[in-house]
């Protein structure tokens, strides 16, 4: 969350049917009070300050000891005996009473939005009323499910320690979560984890907006989301139909607009096709939010930066966890990432029967990132002995894709020393989170970091050479200067003082960063950073100016790589001929077809420019001489036409 304000020890009690006392650390941020244990039982606490009803408190016998009874919207009431300094202690209270002033306004806002939540009415009248398409178009059912059970035990929960916005997280959250959300829950439950459910809070009307801001729009996002519209999870009853359809249509649409520099990538429409069973399009909305701004940074990117590092921590954990598979696998030349990729950016959706790819994303939602790689993990040591088998890359894909497919099979499995007949997907569930509890968040984040920087530079350098091949003309340039060019490029649109990168991804150069390219490799150009406005500075600016317009053929007010190629190597390789033909275009003002009186003093006054660096003055006679002859040439032709 953000950045804590105030810290201190503290003791949380919670007097309910089962009475809980945990101690931990107790802090306020910009928009949380917060609590995390640092012992059994395990309580984690995140109370946002427009859900406090009431703060009082209480006497105690003990002077370095304070205690602070919170009422929270739910009535749920939370002692905190905070040990700390009394200066301390003084400055939470006082913080404490500034942020829940600061929080009135939300305050009144929240009644409406609690009361619209699934939690809420399950409670009231064991109905919910929210459009999700799961509600219409039914759920998908999982073999050996009690639905009626799962609601029955969150409902319990939910009285004794809060719900929705005041939820407390107990070890009984946690295994509520890994046996399964009832489908009726899961949506919201999901939100909350996540922590999405704050975003949309915040943002209540934004979805909307945007939608009608940006209605009947086009771009190369909105076009790409049309052709993976029908290949989104079209076994659904409602992608079969145009309700289904629109409704993905408008939810991937207004997160293009949202996020235009990200703006889609393909599997986003598979995430979220599956979000909408569960969640109404304004929730899907910010849980993709979420996902892809914090959760899975650089997954659905163009270049898909986050899962490629993500595949590199995954080899490195297979690697250190099972050295046998990965020396097996590197001896029989088998990519692991092959496999492995579609997993992570899937979330496992595309792999196991949908009915448990929903479980794994109530874990990962739970949990984050670290699930992804704890199930990989898992998967691979249940299949070990058939991977040490393995001679290539499509008997492993047959061993998994039979292991998926199997997924709800019972088995035998150990536990504590007892043999236990179980699915084999909570076997997995059980022995993944048990066996590699300590692939935890802060080993990932420092894997990420480790890999970082070395997959970066592979997928620069591989999209520099794809670049490269892809040119419809290369003129004469070799390789080494077509990458010479292209690092060239790159570097003044990065350093450039008007950044212009388009939201597709695709870079585009406009005139001030052309400035700064051609400054950096042709000598006479005068650097754009120059604040010195003498008549040289600004015939250069004119002159490059229309250069510019010269290299950007189709009048697009931007150039790509392409077009610095072709103008490059017209000028670099191009014949005397050519030479003149360029010259008399870049000053053809309007495209008239010929050169104006005005139009000749513009060459004059760029060639003495370009040629102002040379020693000597045998550049102004030559100018001379050719604007005197252009002139009487000029005169003549108008003589004859009189």
């Amino acid at each position: 969350f953000n950045q804590k304000k105030c810290v201190s020890f503290a003791v949380l009690s919670i007097s309910t049917n089962s009475a809980i006392k945990s101690s931990g650390q107790f802090f306020l941020s910009k928009t949380f009070l917060c609590f995390y244990s640092s012992n059994k039982p395990q309580l984690y606490l995140v109370l946002p300050y427009f859900v406090i009803k009431r703060v009082e408190k209480a006497n105690t016998t003990n002077n370095n000891i304070v205690s602070l009874i919170i009422t929270t919207y739910h009535k749920i009431k939370l002692t905190f005996e905070l040990f700390s300094v009394r200066q301390q202690v003084n400055l939470i209270c006082s913080t404490l009473k500034d942020q829940l002033k600061g929080n009135i306004s939300k305050m009144s806002m929240s009644k409406a939005f609690i009361s619209n939540l699934s939690s809420e009415e399950l409670l009231v009248s064991n109905t919910i009323s929210k459009k999700c398409l799961g509600e219409k178009y039914g759920y998908i059912k999982s073999k050996k499910t009690n639905e009626k059970a799962k609601t029955k035990y969150w409902l319990q929960y939910f009285s004794e320690y809060g719900r929705n916005l005041t939820i407390l997280r107990t070890p009984t959250f946690t295994k509520l979560v890994r046996i399964g959300l009832p489908n009726v829950m899961r949506g919201e439950l999901w939100e909350i984890c996540s922590g999405s459910i704050y975003l949309r809070f915040l943002n209540q009307g934004y979805y909307e907006k945007i939608l009608e801001k940006y209605a009947g729009h086009v771009s190369l996002s909105t076009e790409e989301i049309e052709k993976d519209l029908n290949r989104s999870l079209p076994e659904y009853k409602a992608y079969q139909t145009e309700e289904g359809i629109n409704s993905l249509r408008r939810v991937l649409y207004a997160y293009s607009f949202h996020n235009p520099e990200l703006g889609y990538c393909q599997a986003m429409n598979i995430v979220a096709s599956v979000l909408l069973i569960f969640m109404t399009e304004e929730q899907v909305f910010w849980l993709l939010t979420v996902l892809c701004d914090r959760l899975l940074p650089g997954y659905y990117s163009v270049n898909m930066v986050g899962v490629i590092i993500d595949n590199q921590v995954f080899e490195s954990l297979v690697l250190k966890y099972m050295p046998a598979i990965s020396e097996h696998f590197k001896k029989y030349d088998i990519q692991l990432s092959i496999v492995c990729l579609p997993w992570f950016l899937s979330l496992f959706i595309n792999s196991f029967p949908l009915s448990l790819a929903f479980r794994v994303l109530d874990c990962f939602f739970l949990q984050g990132p670290p699930v992804l790689f704890q199930l990989g993990l898992g998967i691979l040591k249940a299949n070990a002995e058939k991977l040490l088998r393995a001679k290539d890359d499509g008997e492993v894909m047959n061993i998994f894709k039979n292991y998926f497919a199997t997924a709800e099979d019972q088995v035998m499995t150990k536990n504590l020393n007892t043999n236990i007949l179980l699915m084999k997907f909570n076997a997995l569930l059980l022995s993944s989170l048990r066996d590699y509890k300590s692939v935890n968040y802060d080993l990932i984040l420092k894997m990420r970091k480790s890999h970082q920087f070395r997959v970066v530079h592979s997928i620069q350098l591989y999209k520099k050479r794809s670049d490269i091949r892809d040119l419809k003309s290369t003129h004469l340039f070799n390789n080494d200067d077509l990458s010479k060019l292209y690092d060239q490029f790159y570097t003044s649109l990065f350093y450039g003082r008007d950044e212009s990168t388009h939201a597709t991804g695709n870079e585009k150069m406009d005139l001030m960063n052309f400035q700064v390219f051609i400054s950096q490799i042709a000598s006479w150009a005068s650097s754009p950073s120059s604040s010195k406005l003498d008549r040289n500075a600004l015939v250069g600016f004119n002159f490059l100016n229309r250069l510019f317009n010269f290299f950007d053929k189709e009048h697009r007010g931007y150039l790509e790589f392409q077009d610095i190629v072709d103008g490059i190597g017209e000028i670099k390789f191009g014949g005397l001929l050519s030479h003149i033909d360029m010259l008399f275009h870049v000053h053809d003002t309007n495209d008239k077809g010929y050169l104006s009186r005005e139009d000749i003093i513009l060459v004059g006054e760029s060639l003495l420019f370009l040629c102002r660096k040379m020693e000597g003055d045998q550049h102004l006679s030559a100018v001379s001489d050719l604007m005197k002859e252009a002139f009487e040439l000029a005169d003549e032709i108008r003589k004859e036409k009189e």
